[in-house]
């Protein structure tokens, strides 16, 4: 549950930054209710200062893995009333958001989606084919894709839309 920066973040942005390629942060979540989403955008969009981003602030939502999680048992108003909290606290500082999860987690959550449709979903699903019902944006296909220069498997996804910076 504790809050901290990846000790590579400034670095990274940096680097891609000057390489070109476009940018965007996320933020893998432990919160369980709305005041601790607000708090993690609140760190995110104070890491941010003196950053301009091509792509949103994204809120990582996933299922507790194992009872050491504090996230077990979370339900799914719960998570919805983070989700907003986390994307309008973004939006309201400039930046644009979506949330970002996985497709076992969003089906066991009956109806999270439809009550978060005026958000941008980016969706894990790892199928050659997508058969998930919702409108996503960004579609985790893989994690085990490779990229020249980096070791071990790699996150792959498709992005159906061009974001306009803010």
């Amino acid at each position: 549950g504790a809050i901290k920066v990846d000790s590579n973040f400034h670095q990274n942005i940096q680097g891609a930054k000057a390489a070109g390629i476009k940018v965007g942060v996320y933020f893998y979540s432990q919160a369980v209710s709305r005041s601790e989403a607000i708090e993690e955008a609140q760190f995110c969009i104070d890491e941010l200062s003196g950053y301009s981003l091509d792509l949103p602030v994204v809120f990582d939502l996933e299922g507790a893995q194992n009872s050491q999680y504090r996230t077990l048992g979370m339900t799914t108003q719960t998570a919805v009333r983070m989700v907003q909290a986390f994307c309008d606290t973004v939006e309201n500082a400039g930046y644009q958001s979506m949330y970002y999860s996985y497709a076992k987690f969003l089906a066991e959550h009956e109806g999270m989606v439809a009550q978060l449709e005026d958000y941008d979903l980016w969706m894990a699903m790892y199928y050659r084919v997508p058969f998930f019902p919702y409108n996503f944006k960004i579609w985790q296909y893989s994690s085990t894709g490779s990229v020249s220069g980096i070791s071990g498997g790699v996150d792959m996804n498709m992005m159906f839309l061009d974001y306009i910076p803010s």
